[in-house]
C-alpha cells in the first residue's frame, strides 16, 4: 500500500520522466490533465501545451499508456512549490 500523498509525487515523477517536462511544467500539466488536448499516436500520448517558462518553451508532453493511465487515477491538484 503506498503511503498517502505519495501516489500524486510517484505520478509526477513518472510524467517527469516520460515527457521530459520541468517539474513546474508537469505539476501545471498535471492540474489541467481533464481539460489538455491527448492524443494517442504511434504507442504513446501527446498532448500539446505551448507553456512559456521566462526563455523556455514547452510545445508538447509524450507519455506512455502506464502514466496517462496513472494521471486518470490523479484526484488531486499539486503545488508545484510544495512538489
Amino acid at each position: 500500500m503506498m503511503a498517502e500523498g505519495s501516489f500524486r509525487y510517484r505520478v509526477g515523477y513518472e510524467l517527469v520522466l516520460d515527457s521530459g517536462l520541468r517539474l513546474e511544467g508537469a505539476c501545471r500539466f498535471i492540474n489541467a490533465f481533464v481539460r489538455a488536448p491527448v492524443e494517442k499516436f504511434d504507442g504513446f500520448f501527446v498532448a500539446s501545451l505551448g507553456y512559456f517558462r521566462r526563455s523556455k518553451l514547452a510545445y508538447s508532453a509524450f507519455l506512455i499508456d502506464e502514466t496517462f493511465t496513472l494521471l486518470g487515477q490523479l484526484e488531486e491538484k499539486v503545488d508545484h512549490i510544495n512538489a
